[in-house]
């Protein structure tokens, strides 16, 4: 039937909406944008009528057998699935119109609602993103692109996170990465490992800088380090809204950096200081308290 006052769009409408393939919005080719669009296809984008001419002469001969997914962006209907098929329609358009035939009119579907339209977008964005960044970025990368789309509050996180196969808490953790370019940049130059990172994320970011730098000079930066430097980060923000002191709050040295230690406490230090100095640091030596107070006796005689 034709279109009627109060549609959502101006095209005929019977179970699906019938468009002109050229009446519809491919971001990327009728606009000037980018991969930082929600809807924007990489794969279609990339592809020119050479690769999209199987797909042509099966809609010559066959039509349409799968509508589109449409939404309506800046007023416009703006296609969110099918950005292959939308192309190709145009072009076999085209060459009916030029063998004098009526012009195939484009099958679409509203896409802006419902379960398997959100899936289908999640599967798809996430795909574009990883052909240029770490999985586990690209993922929340598509996060953001998500939420323009479909709102940012606690379910609609929720939603993301299942579907992308993973916890709300690493969700957002990846999203506050996101927050910091160098930080980004390092996750995917392999530089820093992306867990370490959403530990990384939670410091000042001087602080991220500082460790972005050693990384980048070839120093290993593990998760533990990142992760003890995020608690100490947490206990001086404590300390400071108490008014007290924080600089007794220190970061726990590293694995290397206790190793160099110990390595030269082996000349300097008495061998019972030596052990007690193995213990505290956590890399060997006796397993409890008991077993370090014999050491620690030694010791003290030893001073006196």
């Amino acid at each position: 039937m034709g279109t009627g006052g109060g549609q959502l769009y101006d095209a005929q409408r019977a179970t699906m909406w019938r468009f002109d393939p050229f009446q519809v919005v491919v971001i990327g080719k009728d606009t000037d944008d980018g991969p930082e669009h929600p809807l924007y296809s990489i794969v279609a984008n990339s592809m020119t009528e050479a690769d999209l001419e199987p797909m042509v002469q099966s809609l010559l001969s066959e039509g349409q057998l799968q509508p589109i997914g449409i939404v309506k962006w800046d007023d416009k209907p703006t296609v969110r699935i099918g950005n292959k098929r939308t192309l190709a329609m145009r072009i076999a358009t085209k060459r009916r119109e030029e063998m004098g035939l009526p012009p195939l009119l484009l099958s679409a579907v509203d896409a802006s609602k419902g379960t398997n339209g959100q899936d289908h977008f999640i599967a798809k964005v996430t795909e574009n993103n990883q052909r240029i960044e770490d999985p586990q970025i690209a993922k929340a990368r598509s996060a953001v692109q998500y939420f323009k789309l479909y709102g940012d509050d606690p379910q609609t996180r929720k939603r993301f996170a299942l579907a992308a196969n993973m916890r709300v808490q690493d969700l957002d953790a990846l999203l506050r990465v996101l927050e910091n370019d160098e930080l980004v940049g390092a996750v995917n130059e392999g530089t820093i490992a992306v867990t370490t990172s959403t530990h990384l994320a939670e410091l000042p970011r001087a602080e991220q800088s500082e460790i972005i730098t050693r990384a980048k000079s070839g120093e290993k930066i593990t998760t533990d380090e990142a992760r003890e430097r995020k608690t100490v980060h947490k206990k001086k923000k404590k300390a400071a809204k108490r008014g007290e002191d924080t600089s007794d709050v220190v970061v726990r040295p590293s694995l290397p950096t206790i190793r160099k230690v110990l390595r030269a406490g082996t000349d300097q230090l008495p061998p019972d200081a030596y052990k007690a100095l193995q213990w505290v640091l956590g890399e060997c030596g006796p397993r409890s308290i008991v077993g370090l107070q014999p050491i620690l006796t030694k010791i003290e005689k030893g001073v006196k």
